[in-house]
Formats: structure tokens, sequence, C-alpha cells
């Protein structure tokens, strides 16, 4: 459902908390909120230095986090906004 909203780029499942990469956060926000669920503990902040570096030489994820995506996958670089709740 997650990775269906506009923007999304990534969804990262770890326990209780989730992790949404997106392209648009406005966008994305949006349509969430529009989908009527409950969302608590919302965070919202800037993709960090990896992944700027990713977008920008175009290579994989190889830090702790590589192969714990569920979305588009480790190898896709992600350079915006990171929403997070849990």
């Amino acid at each position: 459902m997650l990775l269906a909203l506009p923007g999304v780029a990534d969804v990262s499942v770890h326990g209780d908390a989730v992790t949404i990469r997106t392209t648009d956060a406005d966008a994305t926000l949006h349509a969430w909120y529009g989908l009527g669920r409950p969302i608590r503990g919302l965070e919202i902040g800037g993709g960090g230095l990896e992944e700027a570096l990713l977008a920008l030489t175009g290579t994989g994820s190889s830090g702790p986090e590589a192969g714990t995506e569920t979305g588009a996958g480790a190898s896709t670089p992600h350079a915006g906004p990171v929403l997070s709740y849990g």
C-alpha cells in the first residue's frame, strides 16, 4: 500500500518503525492522509550524506541497511525526504 503512494521510492520496516523514502514528501503525505489511516510518531527529515552520494554516483547501497528494504531494492539510489513513523 505505501509503495503505491505518489513519490515513494522505498519502504523499510524495522520492528514497529517504518521508513519511507520519497522524492516528493508533500505529495506522499497528502495521499497518505487521504487514506484515512492514523499516523503516529511521524518524523520528516532530509536524505543523509550516504543517500546523496548514492544518488550522485548511481551505485547501490552497501551500508548496514542493505538488503533490508522491502521496496524498490537496495540498488535504487534515494536522495530525498525521509518519512519515519512507528
